[in-house]
Protein backbone atom coordinates (compact mmCIF):
# COMPACT_ATOMS: atom_id res chain seq x y z
CA UNK A 1 0.00 0.00 0.00
CA UNK A 2 2.83 2.68 0.53
CA UNK A 3 4.80 1.82 -2.09
CA UNK A 4 1.80 2.45 -4.30
CA UNK A 5 1.14 5.27 -2.64
CA UNK A 6 4.49 6.64 -2.85
CA UNK A 7 4.48 5.80 -6.72
CA UNK A 8 1.17 7.43 -7.12
CA UNK A 9 2.58 10.47 -5.54
CA UNK A 10 6.35 10.71 -6.96
CA UNK A 11 6.30 8.66 -9.69
CA UNK A 12 8.33 10.09 -12.25
CA UNK A 13 8.84 8.69 -16.07
CA UNK A 14 12.26 9.40 -18.10
CA UNK A 15 11.93 11.10 -21.88
CA UNK A 16 14.50 12.02 -24.29
CA UNK A 17 13.53 13.70 -27.77
CA UNK A 18 16.26 13.66 -30.36
CA UNK A 19 16.18 16.68 -32.51
CA UNK A 20 17.20 16.60 -36.36
CA UNK A 21 18.60 20.87 -35.47
CA UNK A 22 20.97 22.22 -33.18
CA UNK A 23 20.03 23.55 -29.45
CA UNK A 24 19.67 27.43 -30.76
CA UNK A 25 16.95 26.25 -33.57
CA UNK A 26 15.81 23.49 -31.66
CA UNK A 27 14.36 25.99 -28.90
CA UNK A 28 13.49 28.72 -31.47
CA UNK A 29 10.90 25.76 -33.19
CA UNK A 30 9.89 24.03 -29.53
CA UNK A 31 9.31 27.89 -28.64
CA UNK A 32 6.50 28.26 -31.68
CA UNK A 33 4.53 25.56 -31.00
CA UNK A 34 4.55 26.21 -27.49
CA UNK A 35 2.80 29.88 -25.02
CA UNK A 36 4.20 31.12 -22.41
CA UNK A 37 1.08 32.01 -20.36
CA UNK A 38 -1.40 30.03 -22.01
CA UNK A 39 -4.34 32.43 -22.37
CA UNK A 40 -6.25 30.93 -24.86
CA UNK A 41 -9.94 30.08 -23.75
CA UNK A 42 -10.79 27.70 -26.88
CA UNK A 43 -8.03 25.87 -27.32
CA UNK A 44 -5.79 23.13 -26.30
CA UNK A 45 -1.79 24.60 -26.07
CA UNK A 46 1.62 22.75 -25.05
CA UNK A 47 2.44 25.83 -22.21
CA UNK A 48 5.75 26.78 -19.69
CA UNK A 49 9.32 27.43 -20.39
CA UNK A 50 11.58 27.22 -23.65
CA UNK A 51 15.41 27.69 -22.91
CA UNK A 52 18.27 25.90 -23.59
CA UNK A 53 19.26 24.93 -20.36
CA UNK A 54 15.41 24.45 -19.23
CA UNK A 55 12.33 23.35 -20.55
CA UNK A 56 9.16 23.28 -18.50
CA UNK A 57 5.60 22.14 -20.58
CA UNK A 58 2.18 21.13 -19.49
CA UNK A 59 -0.83 20.74 -21.48
CA UNK A 60 -3.11 23.20 -20.61
CA UNK A 61 -6.86 22.68 -21.43
CA UNK A 62 -9.68 25.45 -21.26
CA UNK A 63 -11.67 25.69 -18.45
CA UNK A 64 -9.45 22.90 -16.79
CA UNK A 65 -7.95 22.73 -13.43
CA UNK A 66 -6.17 20.00 -12.90
CA UNK A 67 -3.27 20.34 -10.12
CA UNK A 68 -2.20 15.90 -10.83
CA UNK A 69 -1.07 16.49 -14.56
CA UNK A 70 2.17 15.48 -15.50
CA UNK A 71 4.81 18.34 -15.75
CA UNK A 72 7.51 17.72 -18.65
CA UNK A 73 10.79 19.28 -16.66
CA UNK A 74 14.11 19.04 -19.10
CA UNK A 75 17.19 19.91 -21.02
CA UNK A 76 19.04 20.32 -23.90
CA UNK A 77 22.09 19.36 -24.43
CA UNK A 78 24.36 17.82 -27.43
CA UNK A 79 25.16 13.86 -27.41
CA UNK A 80 27.55 11.85 -30.14
CA UNK A 81 27.13 15.09 -32.20
CA UNK A 82 23.15 15.65 -31.76
CA UNK A 83 20.59 17.33 -29.65
CA UNK A 84 19.12 15.60 -27.69
CA UNK A 85 16.12 17.23 -25.00
CA UNK A 86 16.31 15.21 -22.21
CA UNK A 87 14.24 15.21 -19.13
CA UNK A 88 11.18 13.38 -17.22
CA UNK A 89 7.53 13.56 -16.69
CA UNK A 90 5.61 14.23 -13.02
CA UNK A 91 3.72 15.92 -10.95
CA UNK A 92 4.75 19.72 -9.84
CA UNK A 93 6.43 19.51 -6.81
CA UNK A 94 4.21 21.91 -5.31
CA UNK A 95 1.30 19.31 -5.57
CA UNK A 96 3.20 16.57 -4.17
CA UNK A 97 4.15 18.90 -1.19
CA UNK A 98 0.84 20.13 -0.36
CA UNK A 99 -0.88 16.39 -0.82
CA UNK A 100 2.04 14.84 1.58
CA UNK A 101 1.05 17.36 3.99
CA UNK A 102 -2.79 16.50 3.24
CA UNK A 103 -2.39 12.87 3.53
CA UNK A 104 -0.75 13.15 6.85
CA UNK A 105 -2.71 15.42 8.74
CA UNK A 106 -6.00 14.01 7.89
CA UNK A 107 -4.09 10.03 9.04
CA UNK A 108 -3.22 11.72 12.71
CA UNK A 109 -6.51 13.31 12.83
CA UNK A 110 -8.41 10.26 11.50
CA UNK A 111 -6.03 7.93 14.24
CA UNK A 112 -6.60 10.22 17.37
CA UNK A 113 -10.48 10.41 16.84
CA UNK A 114 -10.81 6.72 16.41
CA UNK A 115 -8.38 6.14 19.41
CA UNK A 116 -10.18 9.04 21.16
CA UNK A 117 -13.48 7.41 20.52
CA UNK A 118 -12.22 3.48 21.53
CA UNK A 119 -11.78 5.01 25.38
CA UNK A 120 -15.25 6.67 25.37
CA UNK A 121 -17.96 4.89 27.58
CA UNK A 122 -20.46 5.09 24.51
CA UNK A 123 -20.45 2.35 22.40
CA UNK A 124 -18.69 2.12 19.03
CA UNK A 125 -20.68 2.05 15.69
CA UNK A 126 -19.07 -0.54 13.55
CA UNK A 127 -18.58 1.71 10.43
CA UNK A 128 -16.82 4.33 12.57
CA UNK A 129 -13.50 2.91 11.08
CA UNK A 130 -14.67 3.93 7.60
CA UNK A 131 -15.93 7.29 8.44
CA UNK A 132 -12.64 7.87 10.69
CA UNK A 133 -10.52 7.23 7.06
CA UNK A 134 -13.12 9.05 5.03
CA UNK A 135 -10.23 12.02 4.96
CA UNK A 136 -7.54 10.15 3.96
CA UNK A 137 -9.60 8.16 1.13
CA UNK A 138 -11.29 11.23 -0.29
CA UNK A 139 -7.09 12.64 -1.10
CA UNK A 140 -6.06 9.53 -2.46
CA UNK A 141 -9.20 9.50 -4.87
CA UNK A 142 -8.60 12.79 -5.32
CA UNK A 143 -4.91 12.33 -6.66
CA UNK A 144 -6.16 9.04 -8.39
CA UNK A 145 -9.04 10.90 -10.73
CA UNK A 146 -6.64 14.13 -11.61
CA UNK A 147 -3.74 11.37 -12.67
CA UNK A 148 -6.73 9.57 -14.53
CA UNK A 149 -7.96 12.89 -16.37
CA UNK A 150 -4.38 13.80 -17.33
CA UNK A 151 -3.70 9.95 -18.46
CA UNK A 152 -3.39 11.48 -22.15
CA UNK A 153 -1.28 14.25 -21.51
CA UNK A 154 2.51 12.56 -21.78
CA UNK A 155 1.35 11.28 -25.31
CA UNK A 156 -0.02 14.46 -26.45
CA UNK A 157 3.13 16.70 -25.19
CA UNK A 158 5.48 13.81 -26.33
CA UNK A 159 3.72 14.18 -29.75
CA UNK A 160 4.16 17.95 -30.03
CA UNK A 161 7.63 17.97 -28.72
CA UNK A 162 8.35 15.42 -31.43
CA UNK A 163 6.97 17.54 -34.19
CA UNK A 164 8.93 20.30 -33.49
CA UNK A 165 12.07 18.56 -33.34
CA UNK A 166 11.98 16.36 -36.63
CA UNK A 167 9.32 18.19 -38.87
CA UNK A 168 11.05 19.50 -41.79
CA UNK A 169 10.50 23.25 -42.74
CA UNK A 170 8.01 25.33 -40.93
CA UNK A 171 6.60 24.52 -37.30
CA UNK A 172 2.69 25.23 -37.05
CA UNK A 173 0.78 24.38 -33.76
CA UNK A 174 -2.19 22.02 -35.03
CA UNK A 175 -5.28 21.01 -33.47
CA UNK A 176 -7.12 17.79 -33.94
CA UNK A 177 -9.26 16.82 -36.21
CA UNK A 178 -12.58 15.31 -35.64
CA UNK A 179 -12.42 11.59 -35.70
CA UNK A 180 -15.88 10.36 -37.38
CA UNK A 181 -15.50 6.85 -34.80
CA UNK A 182 -16.58 7.59 -31.46
CA UNK A 183 -17.82 10.88 -29.39
CA UNK A 184 -14.82 12.61 -27.43
CA UNK A 185 -14.62 12.65 -23.74
CA UNK A 186 -15.04 16.76 -23.41
CA UNK A 187 -18.40 16.12 -25.67
CA UNK A 188 -19.86 13.62 -23.90
CA UNK A 189 -19.22 15.57 -20.15
CA UNK A 190 -21.33 18.04 -22.00
CA UNK A 191 -23.98 16.29 -22.99
CA UNK A 192 -24.46 14.42 -19.81
CA UNK A 193 -24.19 17.61 -17.92
CA UNK A 194 -26.98 19.08 -20.79
CA UNK A 195 -28.99 15.70 -19.55
CA UNK A 196 -28.49 16.34 -15.77
CA UNK A 197 -29.54 20.10 -16.50
CA UNK A 198 -33.32 19.17 -18.26
CA UNK A 199 -33.66 16.54 -15.43
CA UNK A 200 -33.11 18.40 -12.60
CA UNK A 201 -35.27 21.37 -13.78
CA UNK A 202 -37.95 18.92 -15.36
CA UNK A 203 -38.37 17.57 -11.57
CA UNK A 204 -38.85 21.59 -10.45
CA UNK A 205 -41.07 22.01 -12.65
CA UNK A 206 -43.25 19.09 -11.73
CA UNK A 207 -42.71 18.29 -7.97
CA UNK A 208 -42.89 21.85 -7.11
CA UNK A 209 -44.71 23.95 -9.37
CA UNK A 210 -45.87 26.62 -6.24
CA UNK A 211 -42.07 27.68 -6.15
CA UNK A 212 -42.58 29.10 -9.88
CA UNK A 213 -44.43 31.88 -11.13
CA UNK A 214 -47.04 30.77 -13.85
CA UNK A 215 -45.65 32.58 -16.37
CA UNK A 216 -42.03 30.85 -15.90
CA UNK A 217 -44.05 27.35 -16.05
CA UNK A 218 -43.47 27.75 -20.02
CA UNK A 219 -40.24 28.73 -20.35
CA UNK A 220 -38.62 25.94 -17.85
CA UNK A 221 -40.45 23.37 -20.03
CA UNK A 222 -38.85 24.53 -23.30
CA UNK A 223 -35.45 24.91 -21.32
CA UNK A 224 -35.78 21.08 -20.68
CA UNK A 225 -36.88 20.26 -24.26
CA UNK A 226 -33.82 22.11 -25.50
CA UNK A 227 -31.48 21.00 -23.20
CA UNK A 228 -32.92 16.52 -24.00
CA UNK A 229 -32.71 17.69 -27.77
CA UNK A 230 -29.08 19.14 -27.40
CA UNK A 231 -28.06 17.16 -25.35
CA UNK A 232 -28.70 13.85 -28.16
CA UNK A 233 -27.08 16.11 -31.00
CA UNK A 234 -23.86 16.68 -28.81
CA UNK A 235 -23.25 13.33 -27.77
CA UNK A 236 -23.74 12.53 -31.56
CA UNK A 237 -21.65 15.31 -32.95
CA UNK A 238 -24.24 17.43 -34.84
CA UNK A 239 -23.51 20.80 -36.42
CA UNK A 240 -26.67 22.20 -35.40
CA UNK A 241 -25.87 21.20 -31.49
CA UNK A 242 -22.96 23.09 -32.12
CA UNK A 243 -25.26 26.72 -32.52
CA UNK A 244 -27.45 25.16 -30.17
CA UNK A 245 -24.75 25.71 -27.58
CA UNK A 246 -24.64 29.40 -28.21
CA UNK A 247 -28.16 29.42 -27.82
CA UNK A 248 -27.95 27.99 -24.04
CA UNK A 249 -25.52 30.48 -23.40
CA UNK A 250 -27.59 33.51 -24.21
CA UNK A 251 -30.45 31.89 -22.51
CA UNK A 252 -28.48 31.15 -19.22
CA UNK A 253 -26.84 34.78 -19.42
CA UNK A 254 -30.71 36.57 -19.66
CA UNK A 255 -32.99 33.81 -18.11
CA UNK A 256 -31.36 35.46 -14.41
CA UNK A 257 -31.90 38.69 -15.46
CA UNK A 258 -35.45 38.13 -16.41
CA UNK A 259 -36.49 35.99 -13.35
CA UNK A 260 -34.45 38.02 -10.81
CA UNK A 261 -36.79 38.36 -7.69
CA UNK A 262 -38.72 41.76 -7.29
CA UNK A 263 -36.51 42.25 -3.62
CA UNK A 264 -33.01 41.21 -6.21
CA UNK A 265 -34.53 44.26 -8.07
CA UNK A 266 -34.42 46.64 -5.30
CA UNK A 267 -31.08 46.61 -4.81
CA UNK A 268 -28.97 49.23 -5.89
CA UNK A 269 -28.48 49.91 -9.53
CA UNK A 270 -24.56 49.65 -8.86
CA UNK A 271 -25.10 46.37 -7.92
CA UNK A 272 -27.40 45.08 -10.70
CA UNK A 273 -25.03 46.51 -13.22
CA UNK A 274 -21.90 44.76 -11.59
CA UNK A 275 -24.10 41.25 -11.32
CA UNK A 276 -24.92 41.57 -15.08
CA UNK A 277 -21.36 42.27 -15.99
CA UNK A 278 -20.08 39.44 -14.01
CA UNK A 279 -22.52 37.47 -15.47
CA UNK A 280 -21.53 38.24 -19.43
CA UNK A 281 -17.68 37.74 -18.30
CA UNK A 282 -18.58 34.28 -17.37
CA UNK A 283 -20.85 33.49 -20.42
CA UNK A 284 -18.48 35.11 -23.00
CA UNK A 285 -15.63 32.94 -21.25
CA UNK A 286 -17.12 29.60 -21.75
CA UNK A 287 -18.58 31.16 -25.42
CA UNK A 288 -14.88 31.13 -26.67
CA UNK A 289 -14.53 27.56 -25.30
CA UNK A 290 -17.27 26.12 -26.95
CA UNK A 291 -16.33 27.68 -30.07
CA UNK A 292 -12.95 25.77 -29.63
CA UNK A 293 -15.19 23.14 -29.63
CA UNK A 294 -15.88 23.26 -33.41
CA UNK A 295 -13.62 20.73 -34.98
CA UNK A 296 -15.22 18.24 -32.68
CA UNK A 297 -18.42 17.83 -34.57
CA UNK A 298 -19.00 16.15 -37.71
CA UNK A 299 -19.23 18.92 -41.00
CA UNK A 300 -19.23 16.96 -43.74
Amino acid sequence: MLRWLKNLLFESTPAEFRSDYSIDESVQRLAAVTSRWGLSLSQTQAVGKVAADKVRLQRVIPMVRNSFKPFFTGHFETRDGRTVLTGHFAIPTAARIFMVIWLAMATLFSVAFLAGDLRSANGTPASLPLFAFLFPAAGIGLIVLGKWFARNDVAWLSDVMTRALTTPGDITPQQPSADPLGTPEVLKLVAVFLALAATVSGVVVINTPQLLPPSWHTMYVTFVILDLVLAIGVWYRRPWAWWGGFIVLAATMFAPLVTLPTATRQLPLLFQAAFAVCLLLVVCSWGAWWYGKRNLFLWQ
